[in-house]
């Protein structure tokens, strides 16, 4: 898959063998994209899964397994979309971590070829979240499997 990089920002691939690999639920990070030089802190990461599932339960497994543990509502939105051509899902919400505040979180996952590509973006804080959102979607509309 290929995609734009937000102006400014600096894509960082991530060791995906033995201990340094990071998964949650149905995928592993494949890399990141720090949005530090642009000003921001926080990343958009980029995970990959070799699934059978459909994107919205591959979605929906990664989002159970990120948001925390904190008390509250996650305030989960999920939506079908077309992404890069494909069938795909996105999903906002709210994280609860234990030890802190609530803030905003996105992601979308789409399946072009055989394997499934989720993307998330977090931030600091809600404030960063929303700085971040306009390299978010120009990810995600720039999306093209290979």
């Amino acid at each position: 898959m290929t995609f734009k990089l937000p102006d400014g920002w600096k894509a960082q691939s991530v060791s995906t063998e033995g201990a340094d690999a990071f998964g949650i639920a149905d995928v592993e990070l494949a890399c990141e994209l720090d949005a530090k030089p642009a000003g921001m802190l926080g990343f958009i990461r980029v995970f990959v899964g070799d699934t059978s599932k459909p994107s919205e339960d591959v979605l929906k497994a990664f989002v159970a397994k990120y948001k925390g543990k904190g008390t509250g509502d996650s305030a989960e939105k999920y939506t079908a979309t077309k992404i890069g051509g494909a069938d795909g899902s996105e999903v906002s919400y709210v994280s609860w971590p234990v030890d802190g505040d609530s803030k905003k979180e996105a992601a979308f996952a789409v399946k072009p070829g055989a394997k499934t590509v989720l993307v998330h973006v977090g931030g600091l804080d809600n404030e960063e979240h929303e700085s971040m959102l306009p390299g978010f979607k120009l990810v995600k509309e720039s999306l093209t499997a290979r």
